[in-house]
């Protein structure tokens, strides 16, 4: 619109006026650590599931991007860590994203090229995987059609998604005090802004931060009249 203003296609500058509805960020769900270690110990109905469980539970202690899980396979591990090289800018510095027992255990089990499905296959089954778990406590978010903000309330597995363990990733570290460089380093979020909508604030973490400041704080002594 701009350009045919500027070129005399148009006289029509009514769009000028036009502002941009301010975003509104709704309330996203992320698990706890304690929630990531019953996920990975729960026993699913089937192999299917089982697999879409491991791989949900490996981006959550990995932090990776859903699309980067492909890239995976035994030449890319060296040293307990995933190195990942950007595939569009060769320029841009490889990634090292560390592992420890268990997301090595997930790798070694699949000899590591994990069993990956399209990712609106491994949405639609994650659900399934966490509701069978039982992970179908009430949550509510907000939902935004046009300037009207309406409040939601659904059962946590549906609010999840490839997408989740990722935020899920980025929340643990952040509540255990990671700087976030650190995080951003393994990540590869290079964007303050957008890495901080990846960090969910939790109950435990508000305590955790209340407790460490104040804790130590005694009552003073009650005098004897």
């Amino acid at each position: 619109m701009f350009w045919a203003l500027k070129n005399n296609y148009t006289y029509n500058d009514a769009f000028l006026e036009f502002k941009k509805p301010q975003r509104v960020v709704t309330k996203e769900e992320a698990l706890s650590l304690e929630q990531v270690e019953e996920l990975f110990k729960f026993e699913c109905k089937s192999k299917s599931l089982e697999q879409v469980k491991d791989i949900f539970v490996f981006q959550c202690l990995t932090g990776l991007r859903y699309g980067e899980l492909k890239k995976i396979n035994k030449r890319v591990v060296k040293e307990n860590c995933i190195i990942l090289k950007e595939e569009k800018d060769s320029s841009k510095e490889e990634r090292e994203i560390p592992l420890f027992e268990i997301s090595n255990y997930i790798l070694k089990k699949y000899d590591f090229k994990l069993p990956l499905l399209s990712n609106q296959k491994q949405n639609e089954y994650i659900k399934d995987v966490l509701k069978n778990a039982e992970f179908d406590y009430e949550v509510e978010y907000t939902r935004v059609k046009g300037v009207e903000q309406t409040t939601v309330v659904k059962p946590f597995y549906k609010r999840v998604s490839t997408h989740t363990a990722r935020r899920t990733f980025v929340t643990i570290m952040r509540n255990k005090g990671i700087a976030d460089k650190t995080i951003m380093s393994i990540t590869g979020h290079k964007d303050q802004k957008t890495f901080n909508m990846y960090h969910k604030v939790d109950n435990n973490a508000r305590l955790d931060a209340v407790m460490n400041v104040f804790g130590k704080m005694e009552l003073p002594k009650l005098k004897v009249i």
